[in-house]
This record gives C-alpha cells, sequence and structure tokens, in this order.
C-alpha cells in the first residue's frame, strides 16, 4: 500500500476515534475476538466490521502504520502531529474470556518497557474485574475469584460446560 494511502487510512483513524491530542506514552489499539469450541454461532461471536473475523490483524495493522516515522511525518504535514514518545500498540480483547493479548511487544522500545507493565497490569485486573461482574449469569456467583477466572476461560474451549447451582462445588 503506497505511503499516501496509509497516512490517509492513519489520518481517518485517529479522526474517527476522536484520538488526536493529549496522546499517551503508550496507545493501545486493540481489536477483539471471541474463543470458542464447537460452537456454531463462533463467527458471530467476533468483530462484525471484520466480516465475521477477530480484530487482531486491523489492530496489528493500525499500530504499525502509526508507528510508521514516515506516516507520522505525513500526518505532522497534515496538522496532525503524533509525539516522538508515544508508541502505538496492538491488542486482542477476548470477549469470551475478557482477557487482552498485546502483539509485537519486541516493537516496544526499552524505554516503554515500566508503560507496558502497567497497561498489562491494568488489563489484568479489568478482565477479572469483568469475569467477576458476568460470573452471576453464568452461575458462578458461589465461586472465589480465581475460580470465576479459571472456569470462564475452560468454559471457552468447552461449550457443554453447565452452569453450577448455588451451593454446587465445581469439580
Amino acid at each position: 500500500m503506497s505511503l499516501t494511502r496509509r497516512s490517509a487510512l492513519a489520518a481517518g483513524a485517529l479522526n474517527n476515534m476522536r484520538v488526536t491530542r493529549n496522546f499517551a506514552r503508550l496507545v493501545l489499539v486493540c481489536g477483539h475476538g471471541s474463543q470458542t469450541a464447537n460452537n456454531p454461532y463462533a463467527s458471530g461471536l467476533d468483530c462484525g466490521a471484520c466480516g465475521g473475523h477477530a480484530g487482531d490483524v486491523n489492530a496489528r495493522i493500525a499500530a504499525a502504520t502509526l508507528n510508521d516515522p514516515e506516516v507520522r511525518s505525513r500526518l505532522a504535514g497534515q496538522g496532525l502531529a503524533l509525539p516522538v514518545d508515544t508508541v502505538f500498540v496492538a491488542g486482542l480483547h477476548n470477549t469470551t474470556t475478557d482477557d487482552v493479548v498485546l502483539f509485537d511487544l519486541d516493537q516496544v522500545p526499552d524505554s516503554h518497557r515500566e508503560d507496558l507493565a502497567h497497561l498489562r497490569e491494568a488489563l489484568g485486573r479489568a478482565g477479572s474485574a469483568a469475569r467477576r461482574e458476568r460470573a452471576p449469569s453464568l452461575g458462578l456467583a458461589n465461586l472465589a475469584d480465581d475460580q470465576i477466572d479459571a472456569t470462564v476461560r475452560a468454559r471457552a474451549v468447552d461449550i457443554a460446560g453447565q452452569p453450577l447451582k448455588l451451593g454446587q462445588q465445581q469439580t
């Protein structure tokens, strides 16, 4: 894809997301997708904007494009200057387990390792909180937090998993 086209797509993405100023040092571009096994509705659980596929490829392309020095130069020429210390990281939010996988971390400079550690910690807390919030609707309200996390992740690959009744112990 030409530099002109990549720059136009990058500008469009940033403008459409209203991310045009006050950039953080680390910006997560996160697609979403699901994780299921033997589920006839699997593609319906993934990103509709991605044609029923997970959004990881789009997130990776967006982050790589926004980190490209040539694209950044073109954006600056259009009045959309990205700070030199802003780094875009691609991720995928698994909507089944509420885990987030980060990609291409070897591209993150050492100067941003602490920011990356904070991001990972925050994503871990958010995922756990989301699983706890969904626990009652999954019949898991009686489980401890670490059991909820493990059970939700296990159910992602076992569609036959049955909700537990209150007071019932998981085996």
